[in-house]
């Protein structure tokens, strides 16, 4: 029994609806690339760490390697087993890094055309988002056996450039997303450099995402596609299959996937690994910090209850509420505070029913941002401005988002409301409209009295509510 409480059962019907709306993201291990149908499965990992072994003791037969079956351990073994006399500590170091990634790169060409048959059940399924520690590509190629193709992507640990300029598409299931965590065979670029392998890279890898945060950790479109904000109404769910929670190194990556800037963040996780094979500490841990629910289940039993689950006639959501006008908020990020003050004022409008929702870019809980920012602006019958010397500085803002609502405003699609909050050029951009809130043209942080300023800002967007659309 778990040291927290007993372990519940699957909410399968949590779990396929989060599939059906897209808010699921799978976690791929290393222990489920094997193939489940031999007597004793051995994850793929594992042959490639008897292989490096088979070549250890061809160089060296004097070495005795401790265990020839865990890849972390064999790999680093390897990379000190080639030693050139002619070579100092550094060098010989990375002339056996460089040959080791060698061999790893033969091995996987030779296997290149392997099919695992949880991959391709698991490619039928509709996961949008992939975040793979395997480093070859096989999921991939059963996406395409499938009729699926991936935009996929590597992180490479070493190399912050690379992972800047990664350009990432709104994931659908159809066009899934694969973003393979712990390198790439084929990086031709970098020279298989971005593959996780030993230890020592583990660590490398960790302080990257976790201290590096500016420089070198994940892209932050990839952030965002993960990242649920405390506004969202349903959670995501992280799947996690293949994975052993006794590896050190998991408890980095949950840190970074689920931390939150206000710790609220919504989701739940799921893994599939026998409790009482995690020491109870570890599992404490997990259970505590990071939420995650273990289950005692094959992959393949998994799989085929799921597949079960989804073909299963959905339960009726709840419809959106009717009536209101939608409105989105148009700000800088160093005025939140500004937007959340006007927010409040206007939340008697919106029990009026008067608006039906309130977004702003703190609402977007998944996709891209600037395709989530064009439509919800797209969407929206009033887009509200936070009008300050930094929302007209900001290029994006000024040149991207504002012109787009202009647009809609001229051809009487929505109603664009500036609300001049401090002093600032704003009569000279292009933001001159009537519907310019104060009225009287003093900004808002020089009024006598800041509440009774924000409530008659509140009375006027009703006002040009109703004159816009009630009015015959």
């Amino acid at each position: 029994m778990s040291v927290t409480h007993p372990y519940p059962s699957i909410n399968w019907q949590q779990l396929t609806q989060a599939l059906r709306d897209q808010r699921c993201v799978l976690l791929l291990g290393p222990d489920v690339c094997c193939d489940f149908a031999e007597a004793a499965p051995k994850p793929i990992t594992r042959e490639l760490a008897m292989h490096l072994s088979e070549r250890i003791e061809q160089q060296n037969n004097t070495l005795r390697l401790i265990d020839k079956s865990v890849l972390s351990y064999v790999a680093a073994a390897f990379e000190t087993a080639f030693e050139d006399d002619d070579l100092n500590a550094s060098e010989n170091l990375e002339y056996g890094r460089a040959k080791c990634r060698g061999v790893v790169k033969k091995f996987y060409e030779a296997n290149k055309d392997r099919e695992f048959t949880f991959y391709e059940k698991l490619a039928n399924l509709p996961f949008h988002i992939i975040i793979n520690t395997n480093h070859y590509d096989f999921f991939n190629k059963a996406l395409l056996r499938a009729k699926k193709k991936a935009q996929t992507h590597y992180f490479n640990y070493r190399n912050p450039r690379h992972n800047k300029r990664l350009k990432f598409k709104t994931p659908t299931k159809e066009n899934p997303l694969v973003y393979n965590l712990f390198g790439c065979i084929d990086d031709k670029d970098y020279k298989t450099e971005s593959l996780v392998l030993t230890e020592a890279d583990q660590i490398f890898f960790s302080e990257n995402i976790v201290q590096k945060e500016a420089t070198a950790a994940l892209p932050s479109d990839l952030r965002a596609l993960l990242l649920r904000k405390n506004q969202a109404q349903d959670e995501y769910i992280f799947l996690f299959l293949g994975f052993d929670f006794q590896e050190w190194h998991l408890r980095i990556l949950l840190h970074f996937l689920f931390k939150h800037e206000d710790n609220q963040q919504k989701y739940t996780a799921i893994a599939l690994q026998k409790p009482e094979d995690i020491h109870p500490l570890t599992r404490f841990l997990y259970e505590k910090h990071f939420s995650v629910d273990f289950h005692q289940m094959s992959p393949l039993d998994f799989l085929k209850t799921l597949e079960k689950e989804l073909a299963s006639v959905p339960p009726p959501r709840k419809p959106e509420p009717q009536g209101g006008k939608s409105l989105f908020i148009l700000n800088h990020d160093q005025d939140d505070a500004l937007r959340k003050e006007l927010a409040v004022a206007l939340k008697m409008l919106k029990r009026k029913e008067i608006i039906n929702r309130i977004e702003h870019r703190e609402s977007i809980s998944h996709g891209i941002v600037q395709e989530e920012m064009t439509r919800m602006i797209t969407a929206a019958d009033i887009v509200v401005l936070i009008v300050t010397k930094q929302f007209l500085a900001d290029d994006e803002l000024y040149n991207d988002y504002l012109p787009l609502a202009l647009k809609r405003h001229d051809k009487r699609q929505a109603r664009v409301i500036p609300i001049i909050m401090s002093a600032c050029l704003w009569e000279t951009s292009d933001v001159d409209l009537t519907t310019a809130l104060p009225k009287g043209g003093d900004p808002l942080n020089k009024q006598a009295d800041r509440d009774e300023a924000l409530t008659e800002i509140a009375n006027d967007i009703e006002k040009i509510i109703d004159r816009f659309w009630k009015t015959p």
